[in-house]
């Protein structure tokens, strides 16, 4: 009778478990769904280091400054037209990770890097866009704190007009959940023997990063260790130590 009743208390200690675990990936998926709409986005920034404009007494700009914007306003429109094509994953399983490649040209169309690109067996998806770039430009990708990312490469480069000029990063994904993604374009260009930046492009995408079901568990047990032990593993040992002593007094 004994042995009988200690069989049904481990069988429910047991279903009591699995329903806990069970209750927790739930609870855990929910808190991992996100909003995964995320637009991109292209603007233009000012010039670092941009100065509030000299004005005069009677609030207009002086010559100085004004010759000067106007030579800015020259080099901006001396950019040349380029052309790039990249690839962005649209999800990465936790843990692991992904290349994010750019590839920029003034000879190619969008249409041939798309083409290289797939040919290389980029992950995610390929986009194409044209800009307005100088002979000098950095490449910088981003993101939230769930994304580990490393460049491969220099992040600015001097562009040839004959070859495509190449950008790579390594994304390793280190958090569960959507994480966003950030490939800005710079160009570096001269102003009054000075090197300015000035923002070309920024691309705003979206990672999710997926969570297998053992890093799933793994991550739970992690997260509700002391829960674990004071509300499953103890009454367990406490259980068997009961049925240990049970036993050994009912030997003769």
């Amino acid at each position: 009778m004994r042995s009988r009743l200690s069989f049904y208390i481990l069988a429910i200690f047991i279903l009591v478990s699995l329903f806990t675990i069970a209750i927790l990936l739930f609870t855990e998926a929910s808190y991992e769904t996100q909003d995964s709409s995320y637009s991109s986005v292209s603007n233009d920034l000012v010039v670092e280091e941009d100065r509030e404009p000299t004005r005069s007494d009677n609030g207009s700009l002086d010559k100085t400054t004004d010759t000067s914007l106007k030579a800015f306003d020259n080099i901006l429109d001396a950019l040349k037209s380029a052309n790039i094509g990249f690839n962005t994953p649209e999800t990465i399983g936790l843990g692991k990770s992904e290349t994010i490649t750019l590839l920029l040209s003034f000879k190619q169309s969008t249409e041939d890097l798309i083409s290289e690109l797939v040919q290389r067996n980029v992950a995610g998806n390929t986009e194409s866009a044209q800009i307005q770039t100088s002979h000098e430009v950095g490449a910088r990708l981003t993101g939230t704190s769930g994304l580990k990312i490393t460049a491969i490469n220099s992040e600015e480069q001097i562009l040839s007009e004959n070859n495509t000029t190449e950008w790579s990063w390594e994304v390793e994904a280190i958090k569960p959940g959507s994480h966003k993604l950030h490939l800005t374009l710079t160009a570096l260009i001269q102003v009054d023997g000075d090197e300015k930046r000035r923002t070309i492009r920024t691309f705003d995408r979206l990672i999710e990063v997926n969570v297998d079901f053992p890093h799933q568990v793994a991550s739970i047990v992690d997260n509700n260790k002391g829960w674990i032990i004071s509300g499953i593993l103890i009454p367990i040992a406490a259980w068997l130590i009961r049925s240990y002593w049970f036993r050994r007094k009912e030997q003769p």
